[in-house]
């Protein structure tokens, strides 16, 4: 995330997390407010989808992305 004059972290994306069709793993546990670490967790041990979009140069990303509905699905079966 760039950095502003004043010293703060601002996302260049204009859109809210709530409206983006998919999230990088630190945006959907911000979203959640649940652990990054404990969605990590799940992404490594398959309990959670993800996809890896295409950059702009046509290759694959390297970060994980997933969609907020299996987050949310992942959350409410945790608490069952």
């Amino acid at each position: 995330m760039p950095i502003d004059v004043n010293g703060v972290r601002s996302d260049p994306n204009p859109v809210p997390l709530w409206e983006r069709r998919t999230l990088t793993v630190p945006e959907a546990a911000q979203l959640f407010n649940v652990d990054a670490d404990g969605l990590r967790y799940a992404v490594r041990n398959k309990d959670l989808d993800v996809l890896y979009p295409l950059k702009r140069d046509g290759g694959r990303s390297q970060r994980p992305h997933v969609w907020p509905a299996d987050v949310e699905r992942y959350l409410r079966g945790l608490s069952e």
